[in-house]
C-alpha cells in the first residue's frame, strides 16, 4: 500500500531498487515482525548475497549480536539502536546498496 501512496516516488524506488536492497529491507521487516510474538526469532540465515541481516544489525544492539544466526561475523558491530521508521526513512529516494 505505501509504495503505491500518491504523490511519492515509492513505486518506481522498489521497481529500481537492486534486488539486495529489497530483499534485504523485506528480510528486517519479517524479522521486525516476527519479534513481536516470537521474542527469540533470529532472522533468517544469510544464505544468498541479496538476503543480508543488515535491517537487524540496524536495529539490535551490540549484546544480541551473538544472537543473529549465530554469525561470527557480527562480533563488534558497532550500530543499533535504529528504529523501523528511520530505517524506511533512509530508503526513500535510494535504489543502489551503496546509497
Amino acid at each position: 500500500m505505501i509504495v503505491r501512496e500518491p504523490g511519492t516516488n515509492r513505486y518506481r524506488n522498489y521497481h529500481d531498487a537492486e534486488e539486495k536492497m529489497v530483499e534485504s529491507w523485506a528480510a528486517g521487516v519479517q524479522w521486525y515482525l516476527t519479534r513481536m510474538v516470537y521474542s527469540k526469532y533470529r532472522g533468517r540465515p544469510e544464505g544468498t548475497p541479496n538476503y543480508t541481516n543488515v535491517v537487524v544489525d540496524f536495529v539490535d544492539s551490540q549484546i544480541d549480536d551473538g544472537q543473529n544466526n549465530d554469525k561470527p561475523d557480527a562480533q563488534g558491530d558497532n550500530v543499533g539502536g535504529y528504529t523501523m521508521l528511520q530505517i524506511e526513512s533512509a530508503l526513500i529516494d535510494c535504489n543502489k546498496w551503496d546509497k
